[in-house]
């Protein structure tokens, strides 16, 4: 498997996994309660 830093990542498909930092885990989940508050 290859991995790859999320925000270094390209926006299509590679097949790589991607690897998110600590802060983009509050920003989704942000993100997922206002799309559930809709």
């Amino acid at each position: 498997m290859n991995y790859m830093a999320a925000e270094k990542a390209p926006a299509e498909n590679t097949g790589l996994i991607k690897l998110y930092a600590p802060g983009d885990f509050e920003h989704m989940a942000r993100a997922g309660r206002l799309a559930a508050e809709c």
